[in-house]
């Protein structure tokens, strides 16, 4: 983990909340946000944190080696299949040296299955399939990333429980 990011970037920032708590987290760090929509006013951005409207797929205009921690969380749907790589390049370009690049992306399938799950779970895939979506993109994604140049790629597999009933309270 980077403990004190003098620059980071968080791509796909939506509502700007992960963007906020991290200016917050981070008083001393230049926090950057981009997304294809501007659902955050500048007015409700902390004075270490920039919203700017782009799309990184068409390509940036920061400078090489900018920013020491670079996150997103689920983009699998804006990013087709084909892109992948080169975004792990654009990441590889925009990270300096010793930076985090964090993925945080799901296969969407539920788990555990059953009958009634195994059924949806082929919906799920079909859809995700005529969608241009792959579930197994999660398996690719290290790949993708060692293939743009990033190293000391590591995975992690969390669990994501839905529901108070859940047994896992710490995921509530």
């Amino acid at each position: 983990p980077v403990r004190k990011p003098r620059r980071l970037l968080d791509i796909g920032t939506g509502t700007g909340a992960w963007l906020m708590k991290a200016a917050a987290d981070f008083p001393k760090c230049d926090c950057t946000g981009i997304d294809t929509v501007r659902a955050v006013p500048d007015s409700a951005l902390p004075d270490n944190c920039t919203f700017i409207q782009m799309d990184l797929l068409r390509g940036t205009k920061f400078e090489d080696g900018l920013f020491d921690y670079i996150r997103q969380r689920a983009l699998l749907p804006a990013i087709p299949l084909d892109r992948w790589t080169e975004h792990a390049r654009e990441c590889f370009r925009l990270s300096r040296p010793g930076a985090l690049v964090e993925w945080i992306e799901s296969d969407n399938l539920l788990r555990p299955s059953g009958p009634a799950l195994d059924r949806l779970n082929t919906v799920l895939v079909a859809t995700a399939a005529h969608l241009g979506w792959a579930t197994d993109l999660v398996e690719r994604l290290p790949e993708a990333m060692t293939t743009a140049g990033l190293r000391g790629v590591e995975t992690r597999r969390v669990r994501v429980p839905v529901g108070d009933w859940s047994e896992d309270t710490a995921g509530r």
